[in-house]
């Protein structure tokens, strides 16, 4: 059994790439997919790749009686769909893993489910209007079209290949078009390997295997004497984190429910119970804060950058190396500096507005940060930022109960305001045999 991959509840989950079917091949009259999976429920017309609902085309595994389904294929237009069923050898049992391994479009569709192969004449309808993204594991609209089960692997070639007996893409000499071995493992990113970064966004999904330690907060924080100097008005404040319920934490329902931030609340990095949106803000005056465009998804990782400069205030959201979004305003004025202040994690300093959630890592630069620099952080940076004016460096992830926990770059210790936890989460299996 694979143990690493990415679990679709059949209802919410999906991935959807950056591009159009067209956009990965541009002629489908030759072209090869390779999907690993494992089915753990049936559903009807459960697709693992879709373009869209209305058909133009997919690859799916077709209910046909209880939990027993028959891999399908196939091209349709707007009035019609034509699928290429398999051999009644290729049925697919729930909670058994499967392959499908070569498919070619032409006068001739082969099918290969772990190795037996059955080839069928089709005529098949060119991809003329690709209007929406290609998706993976489910279409965008409704939970009548989702899969449910674990993919484990997906490439697509441009030509057509005899990947007969390959267990794995890695073990096929000719580069894939599109390729995820997914195999990060945590956050909303699902990468894209074969060079061209059509990297997929995940919706509502859950990795198989996450391993991870970090420090869980939902009463109280830490606080690091670090004694910083930071100008409020050139500088960068990152977090790594995931937030859990938001309409949890800390002794209170409304307020900031603080990530990090320096002492005095004037410049940090939050999560409003209101909503799931992250926020940063700086203080000149009047409190203003830039908020998320996006919602979070409970239990994901994902790293926040507040970054000022000058007159400008930017929030970024990142994960897995992939910037996802980013709002900023323009109206700051003079925010002032702080001189010799501490920092918190995780909460204020009297131990109120907890963040309800883990966090990984903290950075604090006396500098605006780049986006690359946010990318790099976000692809397991933490363990290794950029160090051109880093002036707080707080990893928990890595950590375990009983270890000190250091500002890396200032030597101060952590001092528990509260009971926050330190989180060491093994491998967690969805499929259980």
């Amino acid at each position: 059994m694979m143990h690493r991959g990415i679990y679709f509840d059949g209802v919410k989950a999906y991935g959807e790439l950056p591009c159009k079917l067209t956009d990965i091949v541009e002629d489908w009259s030759e072209a090869t997919i390779y999907v690993r999976w494992t089915l753990l429920g049936a559903y009807y017309r459960d697709p693992i790749i879709v373009h869209n609902w209305y058909g133009f085309w997919r690859l799916v595994v077709d209910v046909k009686v209880n939990d027993t389904v028959y891999l399908a294929m196939g091209d349709a237009d707007t009035d019609t769909i034509t699928w290429y069923w398999g051999p009644e050898d290729a049925n697919v049992v729930s909670r058994d893993s499967y392959c499908i391994a070569r498919y070619r479009l032409g006068d001739k569709v082969v099918i290969e489910v772990n190795g037996k192969i059955r080839e069928h004449e089709c005529n098949i309808t060119a991809i003329t209007e690709p209007y929406l993204n290609c998706h993976i594991g489910g279409a965008v609209e409704g939970p009548k079209f989702k899969f449910h089960g674990i993919i484990h692997e997906v490439a697509i070639w441009n030509k057509f290949l005899d990947v007969t007996g390959k267990i794995s893409v890695a073990e096929i000499d000719e580069k894939p078009v599109v390729w995820f071995p997914f195999t990060e493992n945590m956050g909303v990113i699902a990468k894209d390997y074969s060079g061209n970064n059509n990297h997929a966004r995940l919706y509502n999904c859950k990795w198989v295997s996450r391993a991870r330690r970090g420090m869980y907060f939902d009463n109280g924080g830490i606080k690091f004497d670090s004694g910083l100097n930071i100008d409020c008005n050139y500088c960068s404040v990152v977090a790594v984190f995931a937030i859990e319920t938001p309409k949890k934490g800390g002794d209170t329902l409304n307020g900031k429910n603080c990530i990090i931030r320096p002492e005095n609340e004037m410049l940090m990095l939050f999560n409003n119970p209101d909503d799931k949106k992250l926020r940063f803000t700086n203080y000149d005056g009047a409190w203003k804060e830039v908020v998320s465009n996006i919602e979070l998804e409970a239990g994901q990782i994902y790293v926040g950058a507040g970054i000022v400069d000058g007159n400008k205030e930017h929030l970024y959201l990142a994960s897995n190396g992939v910037i996802i979004d980013h709002n900023y305003r323009d109206d700051l004025g003079d925010c002032g500096e702080y001189t010799n202040t501490a920092i918190f994690v995780g909460s204020r300093n009297d131990g109120k507005y907890a963040l309800h959630g883990e966090v990984l890592a903290t950075m604090i630069y006396n500098r605006p940060i780049s986006e690359s620099e946010i990318e790099q952080i976000s692809d397991l940076g933490w363990f290794d930022p950029p160090r051109d004016g880093l002036i707080s460096w707080i990893l928990f992830d890595g950590l375990k109960e009983g270890d000190e926990v250091k500002d890396l770059i200032t030597g101060a210790v952590g001092e528990s305001i509260g009971t926050p936890n330190f989180v060491i989460r093994k491998p967690k299996r969805v499929l259980m045999r």
